[in-house]
């Protein structure tokens, strides 16, 4: 059985009051992953996130397909450290070779798009468009919730051993630590912003 972000959705927000060793291990293909996420200032106190993990198989397969990994409901601090971090520490040692996430990885619009030379008034838009282009305001980039994420090993021997060891980690419910990495990435927020801003009262 297939199951659509929406519907994992809905089974999150089931699974939240259900006792750990009550809750199910599995959702059709995926399987259901804990995480524990670190206390936060605005927040002293752990949390669980639910990972659904599964094997990559599209209906259009590249020659990655076969060394990645499926995975929905991604946090939304989530980074690239995060999953090398997480599967290098935790779940088998497996060496991540890159991770595209829903809202950075390439689509086929983008392909297609991209092997057409753009006209002359597209380009002069686009680069109007860059010229006005608002500055960021997080220090580091912020998934959608729920959204989803394709990791990519260096090998399919490595996929096959993260895959195992998900699938072991998941049936005996274990919470895997999350966000460890922090001290390496840059804050969530905008501590630049902040700082700007800060700098502007006091020379008022």
């Amino acid at each position: 059985m297939e199951f659509t972000l929406c519907q994992l959705s809905s089974i999150v927000e089931i699974m939240a009051p259900i006792a750990a060793s009550k809750r199910p291990t599995t959702a059709g293909d995926y399987s259901i992953l804990s995480l524990q996420t670190s206390p936060l200032p605005t927040y002293p106190t752990t949390s669980t996130h639910y990972l659904y993990v599964r094997a990559h198989d599209p209906k259009l397969p590249d020659p990655r397909s076969s060394r990645s990994l499926f995975i929905v409901n991604t946090p939304i601090d989530a980074t690239e450290s995060h999953f090398r971090t997480l599967f290098a520490d935790h779940l088998g040692g497996s060496r991540v070779e890159q991770v595209e996430f829903e809202s950075t990885g390439p689509t086929k619009s983008a392909v297609v798009k991209s092997a057409q030379p753009p006209s002359k008034k597209r380009k002069r838009v686009e680069e109007d468009n860059a010229a006005t282009e608002l500055p960021p305001t997080w220090d580091r980039d912020i998934q959608r919730s729920g959204s989803a994420a394709i990791v990519i090993f260096v090998d399919k021997a490595s996929m096959e051993v993260a895959l195992k060891h998900v699938k072991r980690a998941a049936k005996a419910r274990t919470e895997l630590a999350w966000a460890q990495s922090e001290d390496r990435l840059p804050a969530l927020g905008s501590q630049s912003t902040l700082m700007e801003f800060s700098m502007i009262c006091l020379s008022v």
